[in-house]
């Protein structure tokens, strides 16, 4: 039996990130990747004590997607090999679906 309750948490690589000569972006905003590796835990926790028959927990990682912060910190497409930010859309959101047909 499906269950109509879901929590979705979305991640980020900066969960991944713990050097700013790898990644100068956490230079300036390691708080950043410290909040969402502790949201990420958190939900590990919550799906560890869930019965997952009322409710599903997941947690998401789209991947490094190149987005407008990584241009305003000057940092190029070529960077890193990025990738597509649509797989969410694509791949998880219609999955996504079956648990909560409310999620659009």
């Amino acid at each position: 039996m499906l269950t109509s309750q879901a929590i979705l948490n979305i991640s980020t690589q900066a969960i991944h990130q713990y050097h700013p000569e790898h990644m100068p972006i956490i230079a300036d905003r390691p708080d950043y990747g410290m909040t969402k590796m502790a949201g990420t835990l958190a939900m590990q926790y919550i799906a560890q004590d869930s019965n997952p028959d009322e409710v599903q927990v997941i947690s998401y990682h789209p991947g490094s997607t190149y987005t407008e912060s990584w241009q305003r910190f000057g940092i190029s497409e070529d960077f890193l090999p990025f990738d597509d930010g649509k797989l969410f859309t694509i791949m998880v959101l219609p999955w996504l679906k079956c648990f909560s047909p409310t999620i659009r």
